[in-house]
């Protein structure tokens, strides 16, 4: 149910991504654009615009042997670290995952 999806992360710290069949997840995006902190899950790691952003400033990276860690790292995190997180979730979102912060980054690319 995609209205129970979208209330519980707007309603969420934090929102499980794990990789998918490829080297990234859809729910790394969906997360952001719900305004919950994305915890990418994976060993092999493709995050866009690597070279331009710290994704450590605004999404828990864990690698699969971790995974039974995921809550002693989570609890870990500060309430004001969470909240620059979400910060500059903001930041990024609206700068390079919107279609227009997309576009830009594209043609800025390609100049």
């Amino acid at each position: 149910d995609l209205q129970s999806f979208i209330d519980i992360t707007c309603n969420s710290e934090f929102c499980l991504c794990p990789r998918g069949y490829g080297k990234t997840s859809f729910r790394l995006y969906e997360s952001m654009q719900l305004g919950a902190i994305p915890v990418y899950v994976s060993d092999d790691h493709y995050l866009p615009w690597a070279d331009e952003l710290d994704w450590n400033s605004f999404c828990v990276i864990i690698g699969e042997d971790d995974i039974p860690n995921i809550h002693d790292i989570l609890s870990n995190i500060t309430d004001d670290e969470k909240q620059r997180m979400r910060n500059k979730i903001k930041e990024v979102y609206e700068s390079h995952f919107t279609m227009h912060g997309l576009y830009d980054n594209i043609i800025k690319r390609l100049s």
